[in-house]
């Protein structure tokens, strides 16, 4: 009997581990070292931004999130018809107007671990700053919530690499940026 249990587990973890990818990029809007209230529950979140460039970290998500689609692809049925991947995953519009960029909010129920560039662990007293440069795992979990069909991300783990804002410069524009020089003829 131990060795079914042992086979289970051990497909349960292979399963899982295909809905599982990092995420290189910087966390923004953090709540990783103190929870906040969402649809009145607890939890810690993180926005992840990565650069819309990123072919790499695009494909690796959307084999996760297909993976966790046809793992419970049963869920996913409206009116005795099985939805298909592209009904269920719909693009998410974020509040943030910087271009170039990609973001992927994550939850999680419990503290994500949190370690240096070192794999030593953090015991951080603050949240990370915003744009803060990051590793960061998510496990995509298919469900319907409210009757609503959706995947969405589960933070795991964050490897949190330099505690600076890398995103601080790209909305800065300046007036010299902005507009030409114009010519004596045209000023009054």
């Amino acid at each position: 009997m131990e060795a079914v249990f042992k086979k289970a587990k051990a497909k349960s973890k292979s399963q899982l581990q295909a809905q599982r990818t990092k995420i290189d990029g910087c966390i923004c809007r953090n709540n990783v070292v103190t929870p906040t209230h969402i649809y009145n529950q607890e939890k810690y979140c993180t926005m992840i931004a990565f650069p819309m460039d990123d072919q790499q970290t695009i494909s690796n998500i959307d084999k996760a999130m297909r993976a966790a689609f046809e793992q419970n692809r049963k869920k996913f049925s409206e009116n005795g018809k099985e939805l298909a991947y592209e009904e269920v995953v719909k693009p998410n519009k974020e509040d943030y107007d910087i271009p170039s960029f990609y973001f992927l909010r994550a939850t999680a129920t419990d503290q994500p671990d949190i370690i240096d560039g070192h794999k030593k662990p953090l015991q951080l007293t603050s949240e990370p700053v915003f744009g803060a440069r990051a590793k960061v795992s998510v496990l995509f979990i298919a469900t319907k919530l409210g009757g609503i069909p959706r995947i969405y991300a589960d933070l795991q783990n964050i490897q949190l690499i330099k505690n600076q804002n890398y995103l601080e410069d790209i909305n800065n524009f300046t007036a010299k940026d902005d507009f030409d020089e114009i010519s004596d003829d045209e000023i009054d």
